[in-house]
């Protein structure tokens, strides 16, 4: 009788195994995919204008230059006792959404877009702080946290871009420009 309940047990901890692993490749399979048309870009200052192949958007009379950027998460691990899952957050540029007009290619509108991007990198290391502080043990709980969190995240960023081109005139007011420049670098700095 003691044999029989000792290998029903063994026979359950097994499947239980099984089913956590099955969990752990699914989740890394769907946390592992990025769209195919952006690029992540992994360093803070290495935007060029080889990074710009769009078609500049003729009926936009305000904006000389156009990045299009968004974050989204990674699913780096997840530890096999606890459930903890680490993430790790990036940007995704689409060069083929981002434009220059003809005539403004400058060292002022890179920096100008870098600006955008570097403010993206910013919210991305705030998602990414944001989700390694949360504990969710299951997968469905994982996939919902992240989703909500990667559009929130996002929809704060174009918020905060949209002050930016707002407050620099598109760029056209390199002081602020430059003054938005040295705050997030600044910010990024406490992330690393």
């Amino acid at each position: 009788m003691q044999a029989f309940i000792h290998d029903n047990f063994i026979k359950h901890c097994i499947h239980k195994l099984a089913l956590l692993c099955i969990f752990l490749f699914i989740g890394f399979i769907s946390f592992a995919q990025l769209p195919d048309d952006t690029e992540t870009i992994k360093s803070a200052d290495i935007l060029g204008f080889e990074k710009i192949k769009g078609t500049p958007d003729t009926n936009d009379f305000q904006r000389f230059c156009y990045l299009s950027v968004h974050i989204d998460l990674e699913l780096v691990k997840i530890n096999a006792w606890t459930g903890k899952a680490t993430f790790k957050g990036h940007v995704n540029q689409d060069p083929s959404l981002s434009w220059i007009k003809s005539g403004f290619k400058n060292q002022e509108n890179l920096v100008y877009l870098q600006s955008i991007y570097s403010l993206s990198q910013l919210f991305s290391l705030k998602l990414e702080n944001y989700m390694n502080r949360r504990y969710l043990p299951f997968m469905n709980l994982l996939e919902n946290a992240k989703s909500k969190a990667v559009k929130e995240y996002n929809t704060e960023l174009k918020n905060e871009i949209s002050k930016f081109e707002a407050e620099s005139d598109f760029g056209r007011n390199k002081q602020v420009v430059d003054d938005w420049r040295k705050e997030i670098i600044a910010d990024l700095v406490k992330y690393e």
